[in-house]
């Protein structure tokens, strides 16, 4: 997570944290905004096209597993 954080703090992105991990945005050049009443949303899981990585295989697979239904 510490590599996203960087594309953070050279202002080429922002994140939607979970408020759960709150832990992990301890840094002195970011910070984060509580975004109150907002609904369930979706999310979405983006990949390289040739990924051979066996965790984002299994990270996919845990995902996956979460989902009602």
């Amino acid at each position: 997570m510490q590599d996203k954080f960087e594309v953070v703090a050279c202002g080429k992105a922002v994140i939607m944290h979970p408020r759960s991990d709150q832990g992990g945005l301890i840094r002195p050049d970011l910070t984060s905004i509580p975004i109150d009443d907002l609904p369930p949303c979706q999310a979405v899981m983006l990949t390289r096209t040739l990924e051979d990585n066996s965790m984002v295989d299994e990270f996919r697979k845990s995902a996956l597993s979460c989902l009602p239904g």
